[in-house]
C-alpha cells in the first residue's frame, strides 16, 4: 500500500506504535504490529516501574478483566526494530463520481479493490479512492472505521453504496450522509459499538474523530536514567545514604566527585572510627588508634567534618528533620547524582579551567560570557554529559484523553513465536546532554514573592535554600505526570499545589531552551528531547536520534553558543506570535512552547506567564525572570 519510511526512534515512540493513525503521501494508516527485539541488559528497575505505573491507573480497577498481567515478569520488554502498519480507515469516496467505497477489514479491501479504483466509474477511466478521515474511538482503547448509510433492501455493493455521499464539513459533529441520486439527507455520521471490555458505567457508544486528531491515540511514556540498580540497593543499606545523596545534590565540597561510589564506604568507614574514637578508654587508646590511621594512609577519616555531621548542621539551623525515607526513595535524585557523579560529564566552570590551563583565552572568554548570562533563564549551573544513558519505556496508551480517572489503558498485546504478549517498547539512548540546574534560591524568593512559602530567603546560603526547598516541599513525593495534570493556584499553599507551580516552571523553562535551541544546536526539535528531574531543580537536553549521536552538536552549542542560546531562549519566553490571545489564555501553544514529540507529558504543565509574569486564575503573578528577584 506503501512504501517503507524512516522515522527516528523517539518519533516511534510518540507517534508510531501499535494503535497509533499516522498520515503518510495522502493516507492515513494504523500501526498494527511491531518486529522487537526483546531487552537482554538488566530489567528489573524497568519491570518495578511499569507494574507500578500500570497498577495506579485508576480506571482500569473498573473493569472486571485485568488487561495486564498481574505477575510483572510476564512483560516482554524489546527493542523496537520496525512497526508494520496498513491503510485505514476503510471508507473511501472516489475523487470522479464521489460515491462511497466501504470496506470491513483489509483482507476484503485486498481482495475486492487492491488498486483502489471507483467501482462505478467506467473501466478506462476509473478513478482512484480518497480516504474519509474520521473513525471512531472509545475511551477503552477501540479504534474503528465510520459506518456508513447505505441504501435499503440492496445486496450488491454498487446497490448499497450508489449515490452515497457525505457532505464533508471537516467536523465530525456537523458532516452528514446524503443521497445524490434521491436528494435525501441519510442523517448525520452516526455512532458504532464497541465489542472491547468497558467498565460498568461506560457507554457501549464510540464517538467520532478526525483521524488526525491527537485524541485518536496517547501512548503512555515513562523515562528513566539508566542507573546501576544493584549498586544503589547496595547503597542504599549504609545508614548515611540519605546524607551524602543531599551533600551530592547540594554540590558539597565533601563529596567526592571522581569517584562516588568511594563516598559510601568512606562515610560507612568514618562513622565506623569515630565510634572507636568514642569508645576508647582513655587518650592513650586514642593516640595509638589516630596512629595506626595516619600510618595506613587513612587519617582523613579522622576529620570531623564528614558528610553526616554537615547536613545535620543545616537541618539543625533551619529546624528542619532530614527525611531519610523520601531521600532513598526519591529515584530522580538518584538518577541526577548518577549523571552528574558517575558519568563523562563538565561543568562549565571545569571548562572554564580547562581553557584556561591551555591557554586559551578565547574559549576561556567565551566560556565566562556564557557563565554570566545563565542567570537570564534563572539557571545556577550547566554541565555538559558525554553520554546520557536515558531509557524510554511506553507500558501502553489511551484513546480520547489520558486522564487516568477516565481512560482505560491498554497494552500492547502482540503475538511473537506464536505466543500472545504484553509487549513494553523499550529504547535505549545513550547520547550527549547538557543538564541545566535552575537556581533552588531564585525558585524559594519567587514563591515567597508570589506568597506561598512565608520564608524570604535572602539571609540563606545557595546550600541551606535548596535543603529548605527539598525538605518543604518534599515534592519527590508526587510523579510529574500528577503535577503536569494540576491546575495550579497562586492564592492555595497546598503542598501539592505548590509543587505542581515548581514543576510547572521547570518544565517550561525547558521548553523555551528546547524551542529556541533548535537553531543554536543545528539539530532539528524532534531529534531532542528533555529530562525532568524535579526534585534536583534540574533538567536535562539531550539527543534522541537513531545513530550518529549528535556528532557534537550539543558539545559544540554548549562550548560555543550557550550565550547566544541562552539569549535566544529568554527571547522566546517574552513573546509568541499568537500574543496577546497566547498569553491571556494558557500562555503556552505551538507556536512557542509545545513539541511535536519528545515531551513525555505530551505539552502539559506549560505556562508561560510563570516566567513573564501575568494573571493565573485572576491572581497577578511576578513573573520567574522578573529583574526583581536578584540572588
Amino acid at each position: 500500500m506503501v512504501d517503507d519510511f524512516v522515522r527516528g526512534r523517539s518519533q516511534v515512540m510518540f507517534k508510531y506504535l501499535p494503535g497509533a493513525v499516522f498520515y503518510k503521501d495522502g493516507r492515513y494508516f494504523k500501526v498494527t504490529n511491531i518486529v522487537p527485539e526483546k531487552i537482554t541488559y538488566d530489567i528489573s528497575r524497568l519491570r518495578e516501574e511499569v507494574y507500578r505505573y500500570v497498577f495506579q491507573w485508576t480506571r482500569n480497577r473498573d473493569l472486571n478483566v485485568h488487561l495486564f498481567p498481574k505477575d510483572p515478569t510476564n512483560y516482554y520488554f524489546s527493542e523496537i526494530q520496525s512497526v508494520e502498519y496498513e491503510l485505514f480507515p476503510l471508507v473511501f469516496y472516489c475523487e470522479k463520481c464521489k460515491n462511497v467505497h466501504e470496506y470491513w477489514d483489509i483482507e476484503t479491501l485486498v481482495r475486492d479493490n487492491k488498486s483502489l479504483k471507483c467501482v462505478f466509474c467506467s473501466v478506462s477511466t476509473s478513478a482512484n479512492l480518497k480516504q474519509y478521515p474520521y473513525v471512531m474511538v472509545h475511551e477503552n482503547g477501540d479504534i474503528k472505521s465510520l459506518k456508513v448509510a447505505r441504501n435499503k433492501s440492496s445486496t450488491s455493493f454498487k446497490d448499497k453504496y450508489r449515490g452515497i455521499r457525505m457532505n464533508d464539513t471537516r467536523s465530525f459533529v456537523t458532516a452528514t450522509w446524503y443521497n445524490k441520486n434521491t436528494n435525501t439527507s441519510l442523517g448525520p455520521l452516526g455512532s458504532n459499538y464497541t465489542d472491547l471490555p468497558v467498565t460498568s458505567d461506560m457507554r457501549k457508544f464510540m464517538s467520532g474523530k478526525h483521524a488526525s486528531d491527537g485524541d485518536v491515540f496517547k501512548p503512555a511514556v515513562i523515562n528513566l536514567v539508566n542507573l546501576n540498580n544493584e549498586d544503589l540497593i547496595s547503597r542504599k543499606e549504609n545508614p548515611d545514604f540519605a546524607y551524602i545523596q543531599l551533600a551530592a545534590l547540594f554540590n558539597m565540597k565533601t563529596i567526592n566527585k571522581d569517584n562516588y561510589d568511594l563516598n559510601f564506604s568512606q562515610q560507612e568507614s568514618t562513622s565506623s572510627f569515630h565510634k572507636m574514637l568514642e569508645a576508647a578508654q582513655n587518650e592513650t587508646e586514642r593516640a595509638l588508634l589516630l596512629k595506626l590511621l595516619s600510618s595506613s594512609g587513612q587519617s582523613y577519616l579522622a576529620e570531623e567534618n564528614n558528610v553526616s555531621k554537615e547536613i545535620s548542621s543545616i537541618s539543625s539551623k533551619l529546624k528542619l528533620e532530614v527525611d531519610s525515607e523520601i531521600v532513598s526513595e526519591d529515584f530522580l535524585l538518584h538518577e541526577y547524582t548518577y549523571s552528574l557523579y558517575e558519568n563523562d560529564c563538565s561543568s562549565i566552570n571545569e571548562k572554564i579551567s580547562e581553557a584556561s590551563e591551555n591557554n586559551n583565552i578565547l574559549q576561556k572568554q567565551v566560556l565566562e560570557n556564557a557563565k554570566s548570562n545563565l542567570h537570564l533563564m534563572g539557571f545556577s549551573d550547566a554541565t555538559l554529559l558525554d553520554k546520557f544513558p536515558v531509557i524510554t519505556i511506553s507500558p501502553g496508551y489511551t484513546r480520547k484523553n489520558f486522564n487516568r480517572e477516565e481512560a482505560l489503558l491498554n497494552p500492547y498485546r502482540l503475538n511473537i513465536r506464536n505466543s500472545v504478549q504484553t509487549v513494553i517498547p523499550t529504547m535505549l539512548n545513550e547520547n550527549e546532554a547538557i543538564i541545566f540546574k535552575v537556581n533552588p534560591k531564585k525558585i524559594l524568593e519567587w514563591l515567597s514573592i508570589n506568597g506561598l512559602l512565608d520564608l524570604m530567603p535572602t539571609h540563606l546560603s545557595d546550600i541551606e535554600a535548596e535543603f529548605y526547598l527539598y525538605n518543604t516541599l518534599k515534592i519527590s513525593q508526587f510523579k510529574n505526570s500528577e503535577l503536569a495534570e494540576t491546575v495550579i493556584d497562586f492564592e492555595s499553599k497546598d503542598q501539592k499545589n505548590v509543587c505542581a507551580i515548581v514543576f510547572q516552571l521547570i518544565h517550561t523553562i525547558s521548553h523555551m531552551m528546547l524551542n529556541s535551541g533548535k537553531t543554536v544546536i543545528g539539530l532539528d526539535i524532534d531529534s531532542i528531547s528533555e529530562y525532568i528531574f524535579t526534585s534536583s531543580n534540574a533538567f536535562a537536553i539531550y539527543v534522541s536520534k537513531l545513530q550518529g549521536g549528535g556528532m557534537g552538536n550539543l558539545i559544540a552549542a554548549f562550548e560555543n553558543d550557550m550565550e547566544k542560546w541562552l539569549h535566544s531562549a529568554y527571547e522566546q519566553s517574552q513573546l509568541c506570535l499568537y500574543d496577546p490571545v497566547c498569553k491571556d489564555h494558557k500562555a503556552a501553544c505551538h507556536a512557542c512552547s509545545y513539541l511535536k514529540f519528545s515531551c513525555q507529558q505530551f505539552n502539559r504543565g506549560l505556562n508561560r506567564s510563570l516566567l513573564i509574569g501575568g494573571h493565573i486564575k485572576n491572581k497577578k503573578v511576578v513573573g520567574f525572570l522578573n529583574r526583581g528577584i536578584n540572588v
